[in-house]
């Protein structure tokens, strides 16, 4: 059940965590969004609004448009960034269940159009093929091969039940959290033989509680994989095969996309895939090839 009488600053935490272990940001990056919600609370102190639940979207959008004195770009990258830290919050807030999505203040906030935005780190097509063709634990290679093969979140992954499985039709039931629709994935003949060799081994692991009997994804010793544990084998994986960036389970996620578009899947189709609720979320894996078909061009071409 939703918890909106959480204190902003314990969900701040709650947040935090997520940022580095899911979304597998680095500590620097997570403590940067932490400072961003830690001055958003300063902001509230005098409204007496110290919970999840009394912040409303007026609240948001003052702090984000005070506008300073000096450059007129870097004002609306700050201010663009702060908002959607904000708003990424209150959308985590419904992820957890720390509220209902219909009490979300930020649902009908508008993004602040930045200047410029980061890209997501990727890998090649390639270096996934890599870390997963190299993977010999029979579990650990599963689950890159679903990672790559769907592009569903870390969370999704480590949620998936049994009877989500539907092999005959090559498809798998992803249950987003409240507040969002579940959605049907296709995986591919490669990945529907892994999962089939699995849940061969699957029987013999004996369920550590009665929650994990329904779990797809089980541990030797029938505990369900975290998504810290899960992080972790990735890191280690992709270290193995001489993979200096950074891999995260997210960076799965981001690859599956920009490969997918890259070949030629349209947009629309490839929101559907990720379970993104607007297309302009969607539309950044524009930008990614867009800036990869850049970089090539500066290596091979003679007049870049």
């Amino acid at each position: 059940m939703p918890n909106p009488n959480m204190d902003l600053l314990e969900a701040i935490k709650l947040y935090k965590t997520f940022l580095i272990v899911e979304r597998g940001l680095s500590k620097n990056t997570a403590k940067a969004y932490e400072e961003t919600l830690l001055g958003f609370v300063e902001y509230l102190f005098p409204y007496y609004c110290f919970k999840v639940k009394d912040v409303t979207p007026k609240q948001i959008v003052r702090f984000t448009s005070e506008t300073r004195a000096g450059n007129r770009e870097y004002q609306a990258n700050t201010l663009a960034r702060k908002r959607s830290i904000i708003r990424s919050f209150f959308a985590y807030c419904v992820y957890d269940e720390l509220i209902e999505a219909k009490a979300n203040p930020g649902q009908n906030v508008e993004n602040i159009k930045a200047p410029y935005k980061k890209l997501p780190n990727i890998i090649s097509i390639q270096e996934a093929i890599t870390i997963i063709d190299n993977t010999t634990d029979l579990t650990n290679n599963l689950i890159f091969e679903l990672l790559y093969a769907t592009g569903i979140r870390v969370s999704e992954l480590v949620n998936i039940n049994m009877e989500d499985v539907r092999l005959s039709e090559l498809y798998i039931k992803v249950c987003s959290g409240k507040g969002m629709k579940d959605r049907l994935v296709p995986i591919h003949n490669l990945c529907a033989d892994k999962l089939l060799q699995y849940l061969e081994i699957r029987k013999n692991i004996r369920p550590s509680n009665h929650k994990n009997n329904k779990r797809l994804l089980l541990q030797a010793n029938g505990k369900h994989y975290t998504r810290q544990r899960i992080h972790q084998i990735i890191t280690e994986a992709a270290k193995a095969v001489q993979i200096t960036k950074k891999v995260t389970p997210h960076t799965f996620r981001h690859s599956f996309a920009t490969h997918l578009y890259d070949n030629g899947v349209d947009i629309l189709s490839l929101r559907d895939l990720l379970g993104h609720t607007c297309v302009n979320t969607t539309e950044i894996y524009v930008h990614v090839s867009t800036e990869n078909l850049r970089n090539q061009l500066m290596k091979y071409h003679p007049r870049f």
